[in-house]
């Protein structure tokens, strides 16, 4: 595509063992160091690098955390292309949060959210986070506008996911995006960016596996 309109691919990481046992069980991540669930890597890395292969991406560039880090060298070792590593695209440190039930958690995230320039213990503000991430994200979608022969795919993190549209056309990221995030993009999940015009003017977010569970 032109420097007008550009394909950015996005996958969620595939799941770790927090994302395991559903509401009840489910543990929040957030800088933690667990990794990607090697099941969930053979059942759903190799629809990412179909996707990706599709796409044309020549090379992944990912968080660093593990799960996002697993996920992007699995489907860089099916497609055969390199992986880049990036502290820049870690999600939101959520400081003391990570590895406590989801369902104690949610509250807080989202009050986080709403006060986005207060920093949870032993965290990050919001705010923080979502500069840091809109920065890395709006340059991978300048590079893909500019280097149609060299597109990347990215790996993130669900709280990055969520926030591709504000991240992109400007705008608030809402408390309550949290409660539909997993139904609309899953672990696993693959998401393209279609961006047209540049600065943006329109952005499409388009789901590739809206039947993941």
């Amino acid at each position: 595509m032109s420097a007008q309109g550009a394909i950015l691919p996005i996958a969620r990481h595939v799941a770790t063992a927090y994302n395991q046992g559903g509401p009840q069980k489910e543990r929040s991540r957030g800088h933690s160091n667990v990794p990607a669930d090697p099941a969930q890597l053979e059942a759903r890395g190799p629809e990412i690098a179909a996707e990706f292969q599709r796409q044309g991406v020549t090379r992944i560039i990912s968080s660093d955390l593990p799960r996002a880090a697993d996920t992007a060298k699995f489907v860089g070792e099916q497609m055969g292309v390199p992986v880049e590593l990036s502290r820049r695209l870690r999600t939101w440190d959520t400081g003391e949060m990570a590895g406590k039930l989801e369902k104690e958690t949610l509250p807080l995230r989202k009050k986080y959210i709403r006060f986005s320039d207060t920093q949870p213990k032993g965290g990050e503000e919001f705010d923080a986070f979502f500069d840091r991430f809109s920065t890395e994200l709006n340059k991978w979608v300048r590079h893909n506008q500019t280097h149609p022969d060299d597109p990347v795919g990215l790996i993130l993190h669900g709280h990055e996911v969520m926030s591709l549209e504000q991240a992109i056309s400007g705008g608030e990221v809402k408390p309550a995006q949290l409660d539909t995030l997993d139904e609309l993009y899953p672990p696993g999940s693959v998401i393209l960016l279609r961006i047209n015009g540049d600065p943006p003017q329109h952005v499409k977010i388009e789901r590739v596996h809206p039947e993941l569970p």
